[in-house]
């Protein structure tokens, strides 16, 4: 009734599907009847436009549209652009600014993230560093992104998985009936097109799919420092979730205790700074539990040959 017209379908991956979250070729197909009565007769054009987050709709309602448009994030090039524009149109000079930075620094970045970006950077006399560390503590939904990032938009990135093994447990051994992990696996194989990395230390429970060339094959065994120079590294760099930082932190409590009692007895200035020696560190040593057994490490080893030999044996 109100052609000439176009009509506007948002959250479309959601078009079609029934109570169970499954696509219903009745809805379906009743849709598609829909349209072809509403081209076939009417005198005056109808334009079908829909929006969706998702690629996976039914092979079915694609066939019903004449083109499919695929918007991605822009490039470090086109955020550069899009600043560019949003700081003329607004009148801001920015002559100070280096925007091939800023974007650099906004991957998965749309429009409207640039133009919030500019006006709280405005605000901050054009310190776009203090506008990034805003928006990023204080809005909740993700920028220029569906709530969960996308990181083929976001490119260049690095992908990185931690305790793997409880997201890609091998394949008919999770126990859950509706054999949902193992469609988590099989969708993460799928996906695996770029540099993604991954971090276990139960690698025997891994699916033996995901170490296969071309996904993670590449195994990096971190093992505890044996070496004195390793050691003074690690001390030094104060590796966190380490027996390294336990012993730190040790040390520096010992450190403190020291400082408030002397400064309880008085024999000391409550300015003064907490002071770490030697004898602290040999303390905190001595009482520190190791996260790693004897036991535990012998076995850690003979995993990583046994993991190795098997790469080898499959790259050969």
């Amino acid at each position: 009734m109100a052609a000439p017209c176009i009509l506007s379908i948002h959250k479309f991956e959601n078009f079609g599907k029934n109570a169970e979250g499954q696509y219903d070729p009745r809805l379906i197909n009743s849709f598609i009847n829909y349209l072809d009565n509403l081209f076939y007769n009417n005198q005056h054009p109808v334009i079908v436009f829909c929006c969706t987050n998702s690629k996976t709709i039914a092979p079915e309602l694609k066939r019903m549209f004449l083109e499919i448009f695929e918007i991605n994030a822009p490039t470090d090039s086109n955020r550069e652009k899009n600043l560019q524009w949003i700081l003329e149109k607004n009148a801001i000079n920015y002559n100070e600014v280096d925007l091939k930075l800023v974007a650099s620094k906004t991957n998965g970045f749309y429009f409207e993230d640039l133009n919030a970006l500019v006006y709280h950077a405005d605000r901050n006399n054009l310190d776009f560093e203090k506008a990034l560390d805003f928006m990023q503590k204080n809005y909740n939904e993700s920028l220029g992104a569906p709530k969960v990032p996308k990181a083929r938009q976001a490119s260049r990135c690095i992908i990185f998985f931690d305790e793997l093994d409880s997201l890609a447990p091998s394949r008919g051994l999770s126990g859950d009936s509706g054999r949902v992990m193992d469609k988590v696996v099989s969708q993460l194989l799928a996906e695996m097109d770029g540099l993604i990395a991954g971090a276990t230390n139960r690698p025997h429970l891994i699916d033996p799919a995901l170490l296969r060339p071309g996904t993670f094959h590449k195994l990096l065994y971190v093992g505890p420092c044996t070496d004195l120079e390793s050691k003074v590294s690690v001390l030094k760099a104060l590796t966190r979730k380490a027996d390294f930082y336990g012993i730190c932190s040790t040390a520096w409590s010992l450190a403190a205790k020291r400082l408030i009692e002397a400064i309880e007895k008085g024999a000391t200035d409550s300015k003064n700074d907490v002071v770490v020696d030697i004898q602290d560190f040999v303390t905190a040593i001595e009482t520190v539990k190791l996260s790693i057994s004897e036991q535990d490490l012998k076995y850690f080893e003979n995993l990583r040959n046994e993991l190795n030999s098997r790469v080898f044996r499959k790259n050969c």
